[in-house]
């Protein structure tokens, strides 16, 4: 059996890495850069407390893609879209140029074009995605895409 303090300096430290291992190493203020695909989940409305989900009857999923090159490319409900993106230090980010093939007559896709065009700042935290908009008052929620 080991002494005490060796069970307590066990405890202290190798059990945290451990957990730090097993979690991915994610950290609450994680900054991880955009790149990569999003899959839109939710709409919050911070104002209100009110959280919109994705909608059960769409006929697929909203996907954004943010490349290397600062350019975003996606698809809506019922259409594709572009767009050029820009982000500093502070998580500020600016979308610019949205370029989509049509309107989605569906309120899903409507919101996130809104979104876009409003951008404000973002956050990131392992495979979450929080856009935010309406002066930071309303956000968007995706997850990363393998």
């Amino acid at each position: 059996m080991l002494p005490i303090y060796l069970r307590a300096l066990f405890v202290l430290f190798f059990v945290p890495i451990l957990l730090g291992f097993a979690s991915g190493c994610c950290k609450d203020n994680d900054r991880e850069t955009l790149i990569g695909s999003w899959q839109m989940t939710q709409i919050h409305y911070q104002l209100t407390g009110e959280v919109g989900h994705e909608p059960s009857n769409i006929a697929r999923p909203i996907v954004l893609t943010f490349n290397d090159q600062n350019q975003i490319t996606g698809q809506t409900i019922e259409h594709t879209l572009t767009a050029n993106y820009q982000t500093d230090n502070d998580s500020q980010l600016e979308i610019t140029n949205i370029n989509a093939t049509g309107t989605d007559q569906n309120l899903w896709g409507k919101k996130l074009l809104i979104a876009l065009g409003n951008t404000s700042s973002y956050s990131r935290k392992c495979n979450e995605l929080r856009i935010y908009y309406n002066k930071g008052l309303e956000y968007i929620k995706f997850e990363r895409q393998e």
